[in-house]
C-alpha cells in the first residue's frame, strides 16, 4: 500500500505545533523531472494546477530532458515559465537516440536521490515510458516519495500497482487526424484543398520533428512517434495518415525501416 500523499498534522496536537513550517502543506516540497518526447507541453497547466492548487504541494524544481529536434523543449520552457514563472528549470537536451530522455532524466534522478531524501522532496515524474516507471519504482525502494504523472491517452500506458498515479487531462487532437486514406487512383489535385492543406502542414511538422537520415528519409519509429504527439493516438490512425501521404517509399525493415517522404 502506498504511502499517503500528504502528511498532515496530528489533531491532537497543540495549536502551535500544527503551525509549525514542517507541518504546513505548502512546506512540502517537489521536484518534476518531465520527459518532453513522451509528453506534450500541454500538460503543464493542468499538472501546476494538481500539484500547486489542489495537493498544495510547492514545486522548487523543474528538470526537463527532450531531443529537441520537435522543439519539444521550447515549447515546455514557454509553458512552465507561464505557469511556474518563479521555479528553476533544467533543461537537458539530448541525441535523438531511442530513451536518451529517459537516460538522462534516470542519471539526473540519481544524481538527486540522497538530497531528494534528505530534505523529504516528493518527486513526479512526468512520462508514460517503462523505462522511467521503472526507474520510479527503484527510488521508491530507496525510500524516495514518488509520483508519476501523464495524460489521459487512448496509448496503452505502464501502470504500476506500486506507485502512486496522477493522471492529467486528454491533450487536444488536431483535426488533421481525420484525414481520409489516400486512394491511389485519385491525383492529389482532385483531393478537397482543405484536407490538402491539412496534410502538408502534419507533414512539415514531421519533418521538423524527426531526424533526418544520412540517406534521406526518417525513421519510421521516430515518425510513429512524432505522429502520437500530433494526436493519431491509435496505429489505425497512423496508418491511415502515411497511407495518405503522396509518393511515400518505405526503405529497410524492422528497427532500421525508413520512411521516404
Amino acid at each position: 500500500m502506498n504511502a499517503p500523499l500528504l502528511t498532515l498534522a496530528d489533531h491532537s496536537a497543540p495549536l502551535q505545533d500544527m503551525r509549525r513550517p514542517e507541518t504546513s502543506l505548502q512546506s512540502v516540497s517537489v521536484v518534476i523531472y518531465i520527459d518532453a518526447d513522451n509528453q506534450s507541453p500541454q500538460c503543464a497547466k493542468p499538472l501546476a494546477n494538481l500539484l500547486q492548487t489542489d495537493l498544495g504541494l510547492r514545486v522548487t524544481r523543474i528538470v526537463l530532458a527532450g531531443n529537441n529536434h520537435g522543439k519539444e523543449i521550447e515549447n515546455w520552457r514557454d509553458a512552465l515559465a507561464t505557469e511556474l514563472p518563479n521555479v528553476e528549470v533544467v533543461a537537458l537536451q539530448v541525441s535523438s537516440r531511442k530513451q536518451s530522455a529517459d537516460a538522462a532524466l534516470i542519471m539526473e534522478i540519481g544524481a538527486n536521490l540522497e538530497r531528494h531524501l534528505h530534505d523529504r522532496e516528493r518527486v513526479v515524474i512526468v512520462s508514460r515510458d517503462d523505462f522511467l516507471v521503472g526507474a520510479a519504482e527503484h527510488a521508491k525502494t530507496k525510500g524516495c516519495r514518488v509520483l508519476v504523472a501523464y495524460a489521459h491517452s487512448e496509448i496503452p500506458a505502464v501502470r504500476s500497482t506500486r506507485l502512486t498515479t496522477l493522471i492529467l487531462p486528454a491533450v487536444a487532437k488536431p483535426t488533421s487526424q481525420t484525414l481520409p486514406a489516400a486512394d491511389k487512383n485519385v491525383k492529389t489535385s482532385s483531393v478537397p484543398i482543405n484536407t490538402v492543406d491539412a496534410l502538408t502542414a502534419v507533414i512539415a511538422e514531421l519533418r521538423v520533428m524527426c531526424t533526418r537520415q544520412p540517406g534521406g528519409g526518417y525513421t519510421a519509429n521516430e515518425v510513429g512517434q512524432a505522429l502520437c504527439k500530433l494526436g493519431f493516438d491509435t496505429k489505425e490512425k497512423r496508418t491511415q495518415f502515411l497511407k495518405a501521404i503522396p509518393g511515400l517509399q518505405e526503405r529497410g525493415t524492422g528497427a532500421d525501416k525508413v520512411l521516404v517522404f
